[in-house]
């Protein structure tokens, strides 16, 4: 870290994939860049350098991936790692090669592993949800293969594409490889044994053991038949296990038994024998019969393997069918929309000043008839910062969520809820919305707010769309306002597309006159209770929220009706509005004091000073 920039150095592998990620990056203070890293691809266990990882990004991480594992001592340098590799666990017999693989070593550390019973006893099950997942599918891609037909005679060009296989489309004909891999293996059999039992011409090792297992057959049906030749006799094999292919004779003909015979056994009228011959050929069948179940045991693993060879297959498919889902959503939230619906117009050039132009535009979440549009229209004729004031829910936080949506759905490609909708392409949205704390970093609600605002004055651009909702809470008033007022004014000459919302009046007063600032509010009808009498007792403000975005600023925020709607007693709000009525003549008397003394008229002065009464 220096001077607040933190450069950081990442590797890691995502384990479902198997991809390996390294690069190397710059940092904000708050380390935004990592966590946004850390949020993407959640870590499982985390390596990295005690001696050059400052406490801070170690508090970070703690904090931010709590769940994963860390090592308890610090990584060794390479020249280290390799010493102990080779003296410990792979040159130790003089030799000097590196070997091909570490095999063995794992199948050591397996054989005294105290969960290795637990593993093995969860084998069967865990292959079975397997071979289920993978009959699965196979069963999905299956079903994927009907759009083809289904969208065969389709004009649109993209849906071609998506749908149709080349060279009409780029959807991949994998019907010869979905046929062999569900044909290749009997899919009711496997998802009750929880095993793939591959057809024949599927597997060659598979194959080559079936057929070995089967030439041992015959040769023992072969013996038996010359021995009942010899004996002249039916015979049969008997025993299980080990013990198998013995020679049942029955008494009458045992007497021919020479010493090639050795007696097994015997029951009542029978006696049996083994012979050299049937020792052979029952250790060859033992060993056919355990290379089957060796193969058995790696044919799933070479079945997936074989599978994903034809991995760019099946993930042009996946994504063909992703696009297809999410023009399906776009279709079906623009059939849900009750009013007008526009397809954007975006428009790219790194010269052109950007822009955005909303006619009639509303709340894609709020489909509802009685929902306000409202129009914004940011650069082209007009400033690009919107400076927003208003009533207290008079809807400028809804406006402002709504622009911001409304841009990701034009960049999406989808349609909107607007009559028009034009603009440039954005190259980031910034948001400042809302008010919380971060109790477990220890920030309070202000320095939460400051840091969001830190990140955007670090990175925004004028391609960018930045939303800030009322900053400067939290602190006192004019620290607030202070702080709100530059933040304005930067953005402003960063000339970036901005909606600005704020309650401080003062604010609007210094900026009013602005030449890249937009003065805006929220509408309302106020309607006052005249019938009330003077004094003390305040005459009661009924507020009807218009919802309608009108030019110039709000005269005031109306909160006295927002504490009304709360329930705050009647007398508490009444104190409250006599101490702003005096708060805002001292504030009026200040501001006509400033104009007095920068007036240069001296006949319009003495007509000011004798209009006042003392």
């Amino acid at each position: 870290e220096y001077n607040g920039v933190s450069k950081y150095g990442v590797c890691f592998v995502d384990t479902t994939t198997g991809q390996f990620y390294i690069g190397q990056f710059e940092d904000d203070k708050h380390s935004s860049r990592l966590l946004t890293t850390v949020a993407h691809y959640p870590p499982a266990l985390i390596v990295f350098d005690r001696k050059t990882t400052s406490a801070r990004t170690s508090r970070l991480l703690s904090t931010h991936c709590h769940s994963a594992r860390r090592e308890p001592t610090t990584l060794w340098a390479p020249e280290k790692t390799l010493k102990i590799l080779a003296e410990k666990y792979y040159k130790t017999d003089g030799d000097g090669k590196w070997p091909t693989g570490i095999t063995p070593f794992l199948h050591e550390e397996q054989k005294c592993h105290p969960d290795s019973r637990a593993i093995f006893y969860e084998e069967k099950t865990y292959s079975k949800r397997k071979v289920l997942d993978f009959i699965l599918l196979l069963n999905g891609f299956t079903s994927i293969l009907k759009l083809v037909d289904l969208f065969s005679d389709v004009d649109a060009e993209l849906l071609k594409k998506l749908t149709q296989f080349a060279p009409e489309g780029r959807f991949p004909d994998y019907r010869d490889t979905l046929k062999f891999f569900k044909e290749g293996f009997n899919q009711q059999e496997a998802e009750k044994e929880g095993r793939i039992l591959p057809g024949s011409g599927v597997d060659a090792d598979y194959d080559n053991t079936i057929q070995l297992i089967q030439n041992i057959q015959d040769e023992l049906k072969e013996y038996l038949s010359e021995q009942e030749r010899y004996f002249k006799c039916r015979l049969t094999y008997v025993g299980s296990d080990k013990k198998r292919y013995q020679i049942e004779v029955p008494q009458s003909a045992a007497g021919k038994a020479n010493s090639d015979y050795h007696l097994e056994g015997a029951r009542k009228g029978f006696k049996r024998y083994s012979t050299v011959e049937t020792k052979d050929l029952l250790a060859r069948m033992i060993a056919a019969e355990e290379k089957k179940s060796n193969v058995l045991k790696d044919l799933s693993r070479r079945m997936f393997e074989k599978f994903s060879s034809h991995q760019h297959q099946w993930e042009m498919a996946t994504k063909c069918v992703a696009t297809i889902d999410i023009l399906l959503a776009f279709t079906e939230f623009a059939r849900q929309q009750t009013g007008d619906i526009c397809l954007p117009e975006i428009t790219y050039n790194k010269d052109q000043e950007p822009y955005i132009d909303i006619v009639e535009g509303r709340h894609p979440c709020i489909s509802i008839p009685e929902f306000i549009p409202n129009d914004t229209r940011l650069g082209v004729d007009n400033p690009r910062l919107l400076l927003l004031t208003g009533p207290n829910m008079g809807g400028k936080s809804t406006l402002m969520r709504q622009v911001g949506l409304l841009t990701v759905l034009a960049h999406l490609g989808c349609h909107v809820p607007a009559s028009e909708c034009r603009l440039s392409v954005c190259d980031r949205i910034f948001t400042r919305l809302g008010a919380s704390d971060d109790i477990l970093s220890g920030q309070s609600t202000f320095l939460v707010e400051m840091n969001e605002t830190a990140a955007i004055v670090k990175h925004a651009t004028k391609h960018s769309l930045v939303l800030l909702d009322e900053l400067g809470r939290g602190t006192s008033t004019y620290d607030g306002t202070c702080i709100a007022w530059s933040v304005c004014w930067w953005l402003a000459g960063r000339s970036c597309r901005t909606l600005f919302s704020t309650h401080y009046h003062s604010l609007v007063h210094h900026l009013a006159d602005h030449p890249a600032v937009l003065l805006g509010h929220m509408a309302c009808m106020v309607e006052t209770d005249e019938s009330a009498p003077d004094g003390d007792h305040i005459p009661e403000e009924t507020i009807t929220f218009l919802y309608k975005l009108s030019p110039g600023a709000c005269p005031k925020s109306y909160g006295f009706n927002a504490a009304r709607l709360a329930g705050i007693p009647r007398e508490i709000t009444q104190r409250a509005h006599t101490i702003s009525r005096n708060l805002e003549s001292e504030a009026t008397c200040v501001r006509a004091f400033r104009d007095v003394i920068k007036t240069d008229n001296a006949a319009e002065l003495r007509k000011i000073l004798s209009a006042l009464t003392i």
